[in-house]
């Protein structure tokens, strides 16, 4: 009996462990994935050509 609730136990702590470990890789992916896009951005709107009409709503977004 001991030995069964501690067979449960270790397994209960692996399936949570697993999803935690999941969740925080999946989180970290898509911060990552998120910080890489909001650099590329900041990077490529001044190299981008904009219209003189467009100026101010391309000002808007930087601030």
């Amino acid at each position: 009996m001991q030995g069964f609730a501690l067979k449960w136990f270790i397994c209960i702590n692996y399936f949570t462990a697993k999803k935690l470990i999941c969740r925080f890789v999946y989180f970290r992916f898509h911060y990552h994935n998120f910080l890489v896009l909001v650099n590329l951005l900041i990077f490529l709107v001044p190299l981008i050509p904009l219209p003189s009409n467009n100026s101010s709503f391309s000002f808007g977004i930087m601030h």
